[in-house]
């Protein structure tokens, strides 16, 4: 078995709500080996997305670790987490979270340009506009380069969601309920590009999903209960 990636050690979360403490999280212990797809399932509240969200080291737990390729992520500062999640890990989101005022392709750019100093951007913009097409071209969006969000279907701004997490080659690429957002049909071709671009990067893929049928073609599957981490079994 590869080496572990991300792993969980007895993570809790607790936030306080109307003055009463809420506990999201109860002692997960979860590890995520480099390459593996691993599909979270769970019921609405269960708090599989607050756990997506400590694993790519956008909050902090109240108490516990995440260990990135070891390494414990919990002393490390601010900007320092900010520079990991930036380098090594990808989010895809059920929502796309795009900027509206940026064209398909510049929201696919935005983690490079953000990477860049203003004067080195501009030396490295051409080559980077093209990988960035070179991307979109892979996600079937040649076409659509250049129209805003506004201008693209769900299944469209879901492929240029897709894009922006994977142009800065990340280790490991959390996706949130990627298919949640849409139709039947459209949920389908999102799950076969997913799947799709992890056969061919060989990248570690997350998903928290409650799309049973995106879940059970993942190379394991858990499930989240009352906060805790157990496995998954299979209706028959």
């Amino acid at each position: 078995m590869s080496e572990p990636v991300l792993e969980a050690k007895s993570l809790t979360k607790s936030y306080v709500m109307g003055g009463r403490a809420l506990d999201v999280l109860r002692g997960v212990d979860l590890t995520i080996h480099a390459g593996e797809s691993l599909a979270i399932v769970g019921s609405s509240g269960a708090g599989k997305s607050t756990l997506l969200h400590l694993l790519g080291l956008l909050d902090r737990p109240t108490t516990g670790q995440v260990l990135f390729r070891g390494s414990d992520v919990g002393s490390l500062s601010r900007t320092a987490r900010s520079r990991l999640r930036q380098r090594h890990i990808g989010f895809v989101f059920q929502f796309y979270h795009l900027i509206p005022e940026l064209n398909a392709l510049e929201n696919v750019l935005l983690p490079l340009m953000m990477k860049h100093s203003i004067a080195s951007w501009f030396g490295a913009k051409s080559a980077e506009r093209e990988r960035g097409r070179a991307l979109l071209a892979r996600l079937g969006l040649s076409e659509r380069a250049g129209h805003r969000p506004s201008q693209l279907s769900g299944g469209e701004r879901q492929r240029v969601a897709i894009g922006r997490a994977l142009i800065g080659d990340p280790d490991v690429v959390l996706c949130d309920e990627p298919t949640g957002n849409l139709d039947e049909a459209t949920s389908r071709e999102i799950s076969d590009l997913l799947f799709e671009l992890k056969q061919d990067s060989g990248k570690t893929f997350v998903f928290v999903t409650h799309d049973l049928e995106l879940a059970q073609r993942a190379d394991r599957v858990v499930r989240l209960v009352h906060g805790r981490v157990e496995p998954f079994v299979a209706a028959s």
